[in-house]
C-alpha cells in the first residue's frame, strides 16, 4: 500500500464532493488517505478548534439499505466501540477519539493526527529472494538487540493496556506503529477497524438481521505478520504478541516476514541462521512467534517479565531510533498508509472465547501455567548467562541433534522456549554424540515419547476411547464420537471443544456428517440412529434402526439419505430427512463394519466380518460386485473421491486397492504389523491413509501402492482417520483417548 499522498504513483485522490463536504458542521476534509473494506479515511481540519488543527475522519460503509432493526443495532454497537476507543485513549501512545457520529445512515470515527512516520520506513524489509532490490532496499542498517528490546518493552506496555480493555488489535505491523515526532516515542495506531462494527456490517451487506450475539468474524491478515488462528477467523490475545515477534524479527534480520519458513517439528520460525542475535533473545522471539497460539507467552506481562532478566539498560529514545531507510515524505504522507482501513473480509462463523483477556477465561490454569513458566526462565536465564562464550556453538548444535532426533516432546519445548536452550556441559555435549539411542532417552525420561516432525496438535477430552472422527465441511471443525457416551465438535485452531453432545453411546458408536455440515448421525447404544442439527445441537430424529447394535453409518453427498449397517448382517437406507426406510440389503453373512458412498452418490460400499466387500447401486439396491481377497474380517472402506478406486482395510493387516467398476484388485498394501481398522483417502484422490492397532497411521500413494509416511505418537491402536476437505490435515483417533492433527503436505519422507 503507497506511503505517499503523490496521486501520480496511484494513491486514491479526494474526490470533489468530499472536499467540498463539511462533516458534522466542522470537520473539513483536505486529503484522502485511502479505503479498503469498509470505508475511506480522510485527513481533515477541526474548524471549530483554533488553528484548525488537522484529525483523522473514518468513514465507515454506507448502510442505506440496511434494515431498521439491522441499523438500531449496528448503532448500538457502534456507540459500545467508540466508548471502548474514548478508554483506550486515555493511553499517551494510542490515538485520541475525538468525536463520533451518523450521517445519513453513515457512521464516522473523528480521531486525532499523529505527526510523525511509520516504523516501516526505519525496517529494512528486503525479500530474500528479490535480486534487483534498489539501492536503498539493500544497505538499510539492521537494528540492535539494544533497539529491539527497547521497541519490545515500548509496544508491549501499550498491548498490556489495550488486553486489559479485552481488546485485541488484530493488524499490528510496522505501517501500524507511528514514531510520534514531538517525542520519538512509538504510537499505536488503526484502532478505527472496529471489531464488532464491522462484523455488523458484513451481516447487512449479506442481507442477513443483525442481531446483539452475531458471531462473525471479521478476518484481518497482513502478510507475514499474521498468525494462523487469525486467518481463519479466531484471534487470540497473544495473536497480537505474534505479529510484534515477527516485527522484531523483522528489524533484526532485515528480511520481510513472509521469508521465513516453518520448522514443522517444533512449529517455530526459522529465524536465527539469518542473523547474530544472543540466544536469550532469541528464545524470547521464537516463543512469540510460535504457530499454535498455545505454545506462545499467554500475555504481554509475561513477555516483558521475561526481557526483564536479559539485564539489558533501555537506551533512551534518541540513541534507541535507527535511522530511516528510505527518504521519509512530508510528515502527513509518512502516516497515509497507517490510516487506511485494513482490507479485510467475512471468516466462517464462530464463536469468539477470547474477547476478553485469557486470565479470566482460565485463572486457575493460565495463571499457574504463566507463573511456572516464568519460574523455569528465571532458572535458565540465570544458567545461560553462566555459561562460557565458547559454549554457544555446543549449545546450538545440541539443540539441533535434538530436534532432529525427535527426543523433545512439543509441551517440554514450549517450556523451555522461555529462553530456548538445553542448557550443558561440554561432557554432556560429546555424551550426547557418543551416546547410544537408549542412553540418549534415559537421560531424558521426561520426553518419554516421539513426537513425529508432522504432529500439528493433540486434542484431549475424550474420557474414553475415540472411536470415530470427522471433519465438517468448513476443514475448521471436526466431530468425534468415544465411548465416553459424548461426541464432541472441536475447533482444530484453538484446539479445544465448542459442542458437546450427550448421546448415551456405548461401544463403538459411529458418526458421519452431511456435506454441508447442517447434519450429523450418531449411532447409540444398541440398535438405534440420532440426527442432530450439528449448528444447534437439537436432535431431530430417533431411528429405531436394527435389531442389533448399530456398527456403520454414513450419509450421501446430497444430504438427502442416510446408511447404516449392523452387527445384524443387514444394510438398511433411509430417508435423511424424513427418517422414513427406504430400503434394506441382505447379502453379507456377518456384521458388516464399514460403509462408503461415492461422491456421486451411485454406489454404495460395505465391508464385513465375512472377509468380503460387496458394492450395490444406492438408488435400486442391486449388488454389483463381491470382492473377495481378504483373508480376515474387513473393518474400513473408503471410496477415493474421484470415483475411481475401492480401498479395503482388514484385520489381515493389509490393505487392498480394486477398481471400483470392474471389481479387480489392484494392489496390496503391506506394512501394518496389526489389524487395520481404519482408511481414508485424499481430497485429489492421490493418497491413501491407513491406521492401524499397531498404533501407527501410514501414508500410502494410492497409485503405486508406495509408503510415503509413517505417522508414530499415538499409544494405543487407532480406530479412525480422517482428511480435510483442503487435503491437508489428517486427523486420527486412537483408543488412547486423544485425537491427534497432523501435517499431510510436502511430504518428502519414507518409512
Amino acid at each position: 500500500m503507497p506511503t505517499s499522498l503523490d496521486t501520480s504513483k496511484g494513491l486514491p485522490s479526494v474526490q470533489p464532493s468530499a472536499l467540498n463536504e463539511l462533516l458534522d458542521g466542522r470537520y473539513q476534509v483536505i486529503d484522502k488517505l485511502g479505503s479498503g473494506g469498509f470505508g475511506e479515511t480522510y485527513i481533515a481540519q477541526d474548524t471549530r478548534r483554533p488553528g484548525h488543527p488537522k484529525c483523522v475522519v473514518k468513514r465507515l460503509k454506507s448502510l442505506a439499505t440496511a434494515e431498521l432493526d439491522s441499523l438500531n443495532n449496528i448503532r448500538r454497537l457502534f456507540s459500545n466501540e467508540a466508548e471502548t476507543l474514548e478508554k483506550l485513549g486515555h493511553h499517551d501512545q494510542i490515538p485520541r477519539l475525538l468525536a463520533h457520529f451518523e450521517k445519513d445512515r453513515e457512521f464516522y470515527l473523528v480521531q486525532e493526527f499523529i505527526e510523525g512516520h511509520p516504523l516501516s520506513l526505519e525496517l529494512v524489509a528486503r525479500d530474500a529472494s528479490f535480486e534487483s532490490a534498489t539501492p536503498d532496499q539493500e544497505k538499510g542498517d539492521r537494528w540492535s538487540e539494544s533497539q529491539v528490546i527497547q521497541l519490545l518493552k515500548e509496544v508491549l506496555s501499550i498491548l498490556a493496556f489495550v488486553h486489559d480493555h479485552g481488546i485485541i488489535h488484530r493488524d499490528i505491523k510496522p505501517e501500524n506503529i507511528i514514531r510520534r515526532q514531538l517525542d520519538n516515542r512509538l504510537v499505536l495506531i488503526d484502532f478505527g477497524a472496529v471489531k464488532q462494527v464491522q462484523t455488523a456490517l458484513v451481516k447487512s451487506s449479506t442481507g442477513d438481521i443483525v442481531s446483539q450475539q452475531s458471531n462473525v468474524t471479521v478476518a484481518i491478515n497482513s502478510a507475514g505478520y499474521t498468525p494462523i488462528e487469525q486467518i481463519r477467523g479466531r484471534p487470540c490475545l497473544n495473536s497480537d504478541i505474534y505479529a510484534l515477534g515477527m516485527i522484531c524479527i523483522q528489524a533484526l534480520t532485515g528480511l520481510h516476514p513472509r521469508n521465513f519458513e516453518e520448522n514443522l517439528r517444533v512449529t517455530e520460525v526459522l529465524w536465527t541462521q539469518q542473523t547474530q542475535v544472543s540466544p536469550e533473545l532469541a528464545a524470547i522471539l521464537t516463543t512469540m512467534t510460535r504457530y499454535s497460539w498455545k505454545d506462545r507467552y499467554q500475555t504481554a506481562a509475561e513477555v516483558v517479565h521475561n526481557l526483564e532478566q536479559l539485564g539489558h539498560a533501555a537506551p533512551d529514545h534518541a540513541a534507541s531510533t535507527p535511522k530511516i531507510t528510505s527518504p521519509a515524505p512530508a510528515l502527513p504522507s509518512a502516516v497515509a498508509s497507517s490510516y487506511t482501513p485494513t482490507q479485510v473480509k467475512p471468516a466462517l462463523p464462530q464463536a469468539e472465547p477470547f474477547s476478553r483477556p485469557l486470565p479470566d477465561l482460565f485463572p486457575s490454569d493460565e495463571t499457574s501455567k504463566t507463573e511456572r513458566r516464568q519460574r523455569e526462565t528465571e532458572q535458565l536465564l540465570t544458567s545461560t548467562r553462566q555459561l562460557e562464550p565458547d559454549q554457544a556453538p555446543q549449545v546450538k548444535i545440541y539443540q539441533r541433534l535434538c530436534n532432529l532426533k525427535g527426543l523433545l516432546k512439543p509441551k517440554i519445548i514450549s517450556r523451555l522456549a522461555g529462553v530456548g536452550l538445553m542448557l550443558i556441559g561440554t561432557t554432556i555435549f560429546v555424551g550426547f554424540l557418543a551416546g547410544s539411542d537408549s542412553s540418549r532417552n534415559s537421560q531424558f525420561t521426561e520426553f518419554s515419547e516421539q513426537r513425529d516432525e508432522r504432529l500439528i496438535s493433540t486434542l484431549t477430552g475424550h474420557s474414553s476411547m475415540v472411536t470415530a472422527i470427522a471433519f465438517n465441511a468448513d476443514g475448521e471443525t471436526l466431530t468425534s464420537a468415544s465411548t465416553d457416551k459424548t461426541i464432541k465438535v472441536w475447533d482444530v485452531v484453538l484446539e479445544q471443544p465448542i459442542q458437546t453432545l450427550t448421546d448415551g453411546s456405548g461401544e463403538s458408536p459411529a458418526i458421519a456428517t452431511s456435506a454441508d455440515g447442517q447434519f450429523l448421525a450418531s449411532s447409540s447404544m444398541g440398535n438405534t440412529i440420532k440426527v442432530w442439527n450439528l449448528e444447534t445441537g437439537e436432535l431431530l430424529h430417533t431411528l429405531r434402526a436394527h435389531t442389533w447394535t448399530i456398527s456403520a453409518i454414513v450419509m450421501s453427498p446430497d444430504g438427502q439419505t442416510l446408511v447404516s449397517s449392523s452387527e445384524d448382517n443387514t444394510i438398511k437406507i433411509w430417508n435423511l430427512q424424513t427418517g422414513e426406510l427406504l430400503n434394506d440389503l441382505i447379502g453379507h453373512t456377518a456384521p458388516i463394519s464399514s460403509l462408503d458412498i461415492s461422491s456421486d452418490g451411485w454406489l454404495l460400499v460395505g465391508g464385513s466380518a465375512d472377509n468380503t466387500v460387496k458394492v450395490w447401486s444406492l438408488p435400486t439396491g442391486e449388488l454389483l460386485h463381491q470382492l473377495k481377497g481378504h483373508s480376515a474380517e474387513v473393518h474400513a472402506v473408503a471410496i477415493s473421491p474421484n470415483g475411481a478406486t475401492l480401498a479395503s482395510g482388514s484385520a489381515d493387516h493389509t490393505v487392498k486397492v480394486w477398481n471400483l467398476h470392474s471389481g479387480e484388485l489392484i494392489n496390496t498394501l503391506t506394512g501394518h504389523f496389526n489389524e487395520v481398522h481404519a482408511i481414508a483417502v485424499s481430497p485429489d484422490s492421490r493418497t491413501l491413509v491407513s491406521g492401524s492397532a499397531d498404533n501407527t497411521v501410514k501414508l500410502w500413494n494410492l497409485y503405486t501402492g508406495e509408503l510415503l509416511h509413517t505417522f508414530r505418537g499415538h499409544t494405543s491402536k487407532v480406530y479412525s482417520v480422517a482428511v480435510s476437505p483442503n487435503g491437508q490435515t489428517l486427523a486420527s483417533g486412537s483408543w488412547d483417548r486423544t485425537i491427534k492433527l497432523w501435517q499431510m503436505s510436502h511430504l518428502d519422507s519414507r518409512s
